[in-house]
């Protein structure tokens, strides 16, 4: 079974701040993002949770800035790894993928949106690989 879809979201990476008591919040702009990426993934989502072995494949495409307008690749900020988490955590809350942890092969790549037609967003492709 192979799952892909467009989330026409800019991608924000998934960051806290420290509340009172010392506690983790996460920040507003993280939470949105979430809240956005479990909208449109659950309109999209499969009848089932997909749930076994999964191998994912997420490519964000970023806004270029125009003093990157030389760079061939967005080698800089936000990090690719925390933009994962943020997007993962709104497709399991959205019931598109069981549990984030039955993920065995995780491929992450940034781009800019200017070679997606100048979208923004998050393309993602969950492929179930065994059970």
């Amino acid at each position: 079974m192979t799952w892909e879809q467009f989330i026409p979201v800019e991608p924000v990476p998934h960051s806290y701040m420290v509340g009172r008591g010392g506690t983790l919040l996460l920040k507003k702009n993280a939470y949105k993002y979430k809240k956005d990426v479990k909208f449109y993934a659950w309109r999209y989502r499969p009848d089932e949770p997909i749930d076994g072995v999964l191998d994912v494949r997420i490519t964000f495409y970023i806004l270029r800035k125009p003093s990157h307008k030389r760079k061939p690749y967005p080698n800089t900020k936000p990090d690719v790894d925390n933009l994962s988490k943020a997007t993962l955590d709104g497709l399991e809350a959205a019931g598109v993928i069981k549990n984030d942890s039955r993920i065995v092969n995780l491929t992450l790549l940034k781009r800019w949106a200017d070679e997606y037609g100048g979208r923004t967003g998050s393309l993602v492709t969950i492929k179930k690989i065994a059970d």
